[in-house]
């Protein structure tokens, strides 16, 4: 086996001390491994509220499960943030440029900015393992928490990025939450083809090149019936890899979409580039060694911070059923 670099040296450390019997402290793992340069520069600041560090190659590999399951993320901006709170600002408004002949003067514009505010909200989860799991040095146990954690996390990212309350609740705020009102339908459990096209053209076009519909799978159950007022299907069947589409565009399905109910917002279309998530870095992981001794079981404890906003408002419309009866 060729040399490890100090990452992998770390990484390796890391998940010994995670199967280690009794805590043993990274530090000491670290020191059988590399000089006391190295233990100085990587594991001064490993312990944070009684967890560690992982790894960057381990919390890079959870996000991109994450990634991988959560189909907000897929079409989001996603920034990697630092310690403390971020601001992310964007242009608010922006107007045309003019033609001009030569020695004209140069028509002014103002810079309309404004900004959103991540956070880095907690998000955390346990997982047991049984003793003989963590001790059998044929399992992938990093594989295997890895795999767990970034299903785990993910689930709770997908509901808050769809329904989050933002600060009020310690969590993001949802693209249902802050997005516009484009339709309210006439029905309170049901939609209509001419509803679900109004909607469509509720999105200013600048918008519509990059958006998406986003609905649960009974709310796309019934949108697949609808057909235009010549009698065309509005829903287009995915074809090999190609995503099912609705009026031309992408549709992404989420179970924590709500259903077509009185009062519900139960579609989303608009461009999801500008739903922004912030990931702070430094994911941290405990193990907890005589918690679940009783049960023959170790636990990992596992926190995560982020946050997420919708930049714009107006880049994501929303169909609203019928309130009341």
């Amino acid at each position: 086996m060729g040399k490890l670099n100090k990452g992998e040296r770390y990484t390796e450390a890391f998940w010994d001390s995670i199967r280690t019997e009794g805590g043993i402290s990274l530090k000491a793992h670290l020191r059988d491994h590399v000089t006391n340069e190295e233990v100085r520069s990587i594991a001064s600041n490993v312990s944070v509220g009684g967890g560690r560090l992982a790894p960057v190659s381990i919390e890079e590999n959870i996000l991109k499960r994450m990634k991988e399951s959560n189909p907000i993320r897929q079409m989001a901006t996603q920034l990697s943030l630092s310690a403390g709170n971020a601001v992310v600002p964007y242009i608010a408004d922006n107007e045309a440029a003019t033609f001009i002949k030569d020695n004209d003067p140069i028509p002014e514009g103002e810079f309309q900015l404004d900004a959103i505010l991540l956070k880095g909200y907690r998000i955390a989860r346990i997982v047991k393992l049984p003793e003989e799991l963590e001790q059998d040095t044929e399992v992938n146990l990093q594989a295997l928490v890895e795999s767990y954690f970034a299903e785990s996390f993910s689930m709770a990212e997908e509901n808050a990025f769809i329904n989050g309350l933002g600060d009020e609740a310690g969590m993001p705020t949802g693209i249902l939450t802050r997005a516009e009102v484009g339709v309210t339908g006439k029905h309170a459990d049901n939609i209509t083809s001419e509803e679900l096209t109004k909607l469509f053209y509720s999105l200013k076009p600048k918008y519509r090149q990059r958006a998406v519909w986003i609905m649960n799978d009974q709310t796309l159950l019934a949108v697949r019936s609808l057909k235009t007022t010549d009698g065309m299907p509005i829903y287009q069947p995915s074809l090999g890899n190609d995503a099912e589409r609705l009026l031309g565009r992408p549709v992404l399905v989420s179970e924590y979409m709500p259903n077509l109910s009185n009062g519900n917002k139960a579609i989303a279309f608009g461009d999801l580039s500008y739903y922004v998530i912030g990931d702070r870095e430094g994911m941290v992981m405990q193990r907890l060694g005589e918690k679940y001794a009783v049960e023959g079981l170790v636990g990992v404890r596992g926190i995560k911070r982020v946050d997420a906003n919708l930049a714009k408002p107006e880049a994501v419309k929303v169909f609203e059923n019928r309130t009341g009866v």
